[in-house]
């Protein structure tokens, strides 16, 4: 059960972030705001910029995840035995 629990929160944490960072840049990547991060940053390219921008925090929420995952995996499992 914790192994199907941390790979369960890890993907889920993986697609929030592949949906947030792609619909950000599919809705909002030629405005202005953006344009001017991705300079900041020195992003040559809408991928590379979305790279960066998420990089390190998805890294460490999928951590995260995975470890919270773990660990409630198995107590969801015996709440739900219980019911």
């Amino acid at each position: 059960a914790a192994v199907s629990g941390a790979l369960s929160f890890l993907c889920g944490s993986l697609i929030n972030t592949v949906l947030f960072v792609g619909l950000l840049v599919l809705l909002f990547g030629k405005t202005e705001m953006i344009v001017s991060m991705m300079e900041s940053m020195g992003a040559r390219s809408i991928l590379a910029f979305a790279a960066a921008f998420a990089g390190v925090n998805s890294l460490v929420e999928a951590g995260a995840n995975t470890v919270i995952g773990a660990a409630l995996a198995p107590v969801l499992v015996r709440l739900k035995k219980r019911m």
